[in-house]
C-alpha cells in the first residue's frame, strides 16, 4: 500500500502528477501490531522471550475447542450454570486477527468465568455417562485454569489489552478525525507505567481474591511476590498450583534471511549465512550452466516453552519492549504535533492566553508543513490568520467560546466550517485535516458487510442491488422507524405490470359494484367512465414514459385514462380502489367491533363482512370501498367519510404499530388527534368514533388491521371472463 517504488500512493501519485500525497497509517491496524509483535520478540538463542503468552492462547483455544466440537460438552456446562444461577459464558478463543478489544473480552469472560468452569469440569471427570477421552481432556483442562503462573499471566494480559483498548474503540469510531491523537499515546504509556510500578485493577483484584496459606495463616495475597513465593494458594475455593516444569519440546523452524553485514558493516560469519544450502553448478540440456540450490535436510530448531513462567520475571521486560514499540509505531513527528495543537478541549479558558501558549503556536505553524502545503502557505500566514481566528472566539457570538470549548474536536472545527469564521487559509486547511480519518475500520466494516449480503450464493447479486441493501444495513438507525407497511401499500398503489391489460369494462364493473351497493349514497354516475363532467387521470404508472425537467412530454407517450386506481380531479373525488390493492378491517381490540361507515357517519358495529366495513390504504388516505375518504373533525367529534381531498390534512393518517403487537395507533396529521371511542363500550351495539387527543396507553385507541381477499363475488367474475 504504502511502498515507496510501487505502492498504491507512488501510483497515485504519478496518475495526478504530484507528490504531496499525505500517507497515514491506520492507528487500529498500528495498534494491533504493538500487542502482536512483541510476541515475536527473541533473547540472543533465538527463543522467543514472551511466549508464555502464545502458550495462554494455546490453552484458552484447547478449552474452547473442548465445549465447541462437543454439544454434550457445552449441554453440561449450561446445565451446570443454571444451576447455580450463574450466567451461562461459552469458553472464548483469542482470535489474532481482531482487534485489541476483542481478545480483551475473551480474556475478561474466562477470568471471570472461572468458578463455574472449575466445578462444571470435575462433573465431567467424575460422571460415568463420558468416555476417558473426554475426561482425560477434561483434567488437562483443569490443570491449566488451576496453574498459579497461568491465571496470573490471564489477569496480567488483562491489564495491558485493558490499557490499548481503549485506543483501539477511539481509532474504530465513524465520522472522527485524527486531532488529539497524541493524547492516546500519552494515556497509553501512562497506563504501562502503572501497570509496572503498581499493577493493573485486573491483577490487584485477582491478588486480593486469592488466599495464601503461610504457616497455615490464612490471608490474601495482597502482592504478586506473596502469591509467587507461597506454596499453598486457593481462589474461590480451589487449590493453585505451580506445576512443575515439563521437558522442552525442540521444532523445526524456517531460517530467516540475515543481511550479509552487522551494524558494523563486516561480514558475518559464513556458516550462518549458508546454514543448509548447498550451491551445485550442474549443465543444462543447452549446454549453458546454472546454480541448483538444495535445501540440507537438516533444519533449525527452537526450544518451545510448556511452563509458565511468573509474571514478575518477564512485567519489566514486556512493559518496556512494549513502550518502545509504541515509539516506534507512533513517532513524534510534526503531523502528531499538529493535532495535539488544534485540540481545542486542552486550551485555557480564557481563549486570548492561547497565543502565549508555546506548545501550541509550535504545533500550529507546523500546519502547513505537517499537510505538505508549506508551499502555498507561511507560517507567519497561519499566525496572523489564527490569532484573527482567536479573535473572533472571543467577540463573536454566533460561535461562543464558552458553548463549544469542551465539545469534540471534529464539531468543533466543523462548527467553525459550517460558520464560515475560519480565514481562508485556515478553512482550506481544516477541511484537508478534519478527512484524514484515525484508520480504515469503516472501509473493513463495509467489506465484511459486503461478504455477509453477497456470498457464493448470491454471486449475480447486481451492485446497485448490493448498494441498495449495505446502505440500509450500514445505517440501521435510520431505518428503525420506517413504517414498512406505508411503503409496501404505496408502492402497490402506484405500480403494475406493464403487460397487464386493464381496459375501461373492468372499471366499468367497478363502477356498477358501488351503484349497486345499498349503503352507498354517492352519486358515481359523475364519475363514470367517459363523463362530460370529469374524467379520470392516472395518478402514477410505472409504464407512462415521464420527460426529464426542461424537456417537454413526448406526443408518443402513453396515455393512461383508463386507470383503475385513478381519481378525478373534479370537487367531487372518488377513489377506485386497484384489485391488487389490498382490503382489510379496522377492528377495535377492546371491544372487537369493526370500524363501520353508516351514512357517512364513522362507528363501530359487530362484524359482518359488509362493504361499509372495508378499508384500503390510497397514499396516507384510508378510503371506504364507497370510494370516499376518513376524515377527523374536531375533538370530542364524530369522524366522518368525505370526498378525497389530497390537500385536506384531516384526511391523512398515520398507521403507527404498538410495540411488538399486532395493535395499531391510527393518528391523524390534524391536531394529532387518535382515532378513539367517544362513548362508553359497555352495553352499546353501535358506538360513535372520532378524534381524541388521549395517551397512547389508553385502551380504547388500540385497533387491529385484518386483511382481507377477494373482497366481492364482482371481482372474481370479472378475472374468469379475462381468463376466458
Amino acid at each position: 500500500m504504502i511502498g515507496p517504488k510501487t505502492g498504491f500512493t507512488v501510483t497515485l501519485g504519478k496518475k495526478l502528477g504530484t507528490k504531496n500525497i499525505l500517507v497515514h497509517h491506520c492507528l487500529s491496524h498500528r495498534n494491533q501490531l504493538m500487542v502482536r509483535n512483541v510476541l515475536k520478540e527473541e533473547d540472543e538463542n533465538g527463543d522467543l522471550l514472551f511466549e508464555m503468552f502464545l502458550l495462554l492462547e494455546k490453552d484458552l483455544g484447547m478449552n474452547y475447542n473442548f465445549h465447541r466440537s462437543s454439544h454434550k460438552n457445552y449441554a453440561h456446562l449450561k446445565q451446570y450454570s443454571r444451576s447455580v444461577k450463574a450466567p451461562v459464558s461459552r469458553p472464548p478463543k483469542i482470535m489474532p486477527t481482531r482487534w485489541a478489544t476483542s481478545s480483551y473480552r475473551a480474556l475478561k469472560t474466562s477470568a471471570t468465568s472461572w468458578p463455574v468452569w472449575i466445578p462444571h469440569l470435575n462433573g465431567i471427570v467424575t460422571s460415568p455417562k463420558y468416555n476417558a477421552k473426554a475426561k482425560m481432556k477434561s483434567k488437562k483442562i483443569i490443570q491449566f485454569l488451576t496453574d498459579k503462573h497461568a491465571m496470573a499471566a490471564l489477569h496480567y494480559l488483562l491489564d495491558i489489552l485493558y490499557a490499548f483498548k481503549g485506543m483501539s474503540q477511539v481509532s474504530q469510531r465513524s465520522g472522527e478525525s485524527i486531532i488529539g491523537q497524541k493524547d492516546l499515546k500519552t494515556a497509553i504509556l501512562a497506563a504501562l507505567d502503572t501497570i509496572l510500578a503498581e499493577g493493573g485493577k485486573w491483577m490487584n483484584k485477582f491478588l486480593q481474591e486469592t488466599v495464601c496459606d503461610v504457616n497455615s495463616i490464612l490471608s490474601s495475597c495482597g502482592t504478586l511476590e506473596n502469591f509467587e513465593k507461597t506454596l499453598d494458594v486457593t481462589w474461590h475455593g480451589y487449590p493453585l498450583k505451580g506445576y512443575q516444569r515439563q521437558e522442552v519440546e525442540m521444532v523445526p523452524v524456517k531460517d530467516k534471511k540475515k543481511n550479509k553485514k552487522d551494524a558494523n558493516n563486516e561480514p558475518n560469519d559464513e556458516s550462518e549465512d549458508s546454514e543448509g544450502i548447498e550451491e551445485n553448478e550442474e549443465n543444462d540440456d543447452s549446454g549453458r550452466k546454472g546454480k541448483n540450490k538444495k535445501k540440507n535436510q537438516t533444519k533449525k530448531k527452537r526450544r518451545v516453552v510448556k511452563w509458565y513462567k511468573p509474571v514478575s520475571t518477564i512485567r519489566e521486560a514486556h512493559i518496556q519492549k512494549l513502550k518502545d514499540l509504541v515509539e516506534a509505531y507512533w513517532p513524534e513527528n510534526d503531523l502528531m504535533e499538529v493535532s495535539a495543537a488544534l485540540d481545542q478541549t486542552k486550551w485555557p479558558e480564557e481563549i486570548e492566553k492561547v497565543l502565549e501558549n508555546p506548545t501550541v503556536m509550535t504545533g500550529i505553524k507546523k500546519w502547513a508543513k505537517a499537510l505538505k502545503l508549506d508551499e502555498e502557505i507561511t507560517e507567519q500566514q497561519i499566525t496572523d490568520d489564527f490569532t484573527q481566528l482567536i479573535q473572533t472566539l472571543k467577540n463573536d457570538h454566533d460561535v461562543k467560546w464558552c458553548n463549544h470549548w469542551q465539545s469534540s474536536n471534529t464539531a468543533f472545527w466543523s462548527l467553525l466550517l459550517m460558520k464560515g469564521k475560519l480565514p481562508q487559509r485556515l478553512q482550506k486547511l481544516a477541511e484537508t485535516i478534519l478527512i484524514i480519518p484515525y484508520g480504515s475500520s469503516d472501509c473493513e466494516r463495509a467489506f465484511s458487510l459486503m461478504n455477509l449480503l453477497k456470498p457464493v450464493q448470491r454471486a449475480s447479486l447486481s451492485p446497485e442491488t448490493l448498494n441498495m441493501l449495505m446502505t440500509i444495513r450500514y445505517r440501521k438507525e435510520k431505518t428503525k422507524d420506517l413504517d414498512l407497511n406505508r411503503l409496501t401499500n404505496y408502492y402497490l398503489l402506484h405500480h403494475r405490470e406493464c403487460d397487464i391489460d386493464i381496459s375501461s369494462t373492468k372499471t366499468s364493473s367497478w363502477l356498477e359494484m358501488l351503484k349497486k351497493d345499498p349503503n352507498n349514497d354517492n352519486d358515481v354516475e359523475s364519475v363514470s367512465s367517459g363523463s362530460s363532467v370529469c374524467s379520470w387521470v392516472s395518478s402514477a404508472s410505472s409504464c407512462s414514459i415521464r420527460s426529464l425537467p426542461g424537456e417537454e412530454e413526448s406526443e408518443e407517450s402513453p396515455k393512461n385514462d383508463d386507470h383503475p386506481y385513478a381519481f378525478d380531479r373534479c370537487a367531487e373525488k372518488l377513489i377506485v380502489r386497484d384489485p391488487k390493492t389490498a382490503i382489510f378491517a379496522i377492528v377495535n381490540t377492546v371491544t372487537g367491533k369493526a370500524l363501520t361507515a353508516r351514512k357517512n357517519k364513522i362507528q363501530v358495529h359487530t362484524w359482518g363482512s359488509s362493504n361499509d366495513q372495508l378499508w384500503f390504504l390510497y397514499g396516507d388516505h384510508i378510503i371506504s370501498l364507497s370510494g370516499k375518504a376518513l376524515q377527523v373533525n374536531e375533538e370530542l367529534e364524530m369522524a366522518s367519510l368525505e370526498h378525497y381531498d389530497p390537500m385536506e390534512s384531516k384526511q391523512i393518517w398515520t398507521l403507527q404499530q404498538k410495540g411488538k403487537d399486532f395493535d395499531h395507533f391510527i393518528k391523524s396529521k390534524y391536531d394529532n388527534l387518535k382515532l378513539d371511542l367517544l362513548q362508553n363500550p359497555l352495553f352499546r351495539s353501535s358506538i360513535d368514533v372520532g378524534g381524541r387527543k388521549r395517551n397512547i396507553d389508553a385502551y380504547t385507541v388500540a385497533w387491529k388491521i385484518n386483511y382481507i381477499t377477494n373482497p366481492s363475488p364482482t371481482e372474481e367474475s370479472d378475472n374468469e371472463m379475462d381468463d376466458e
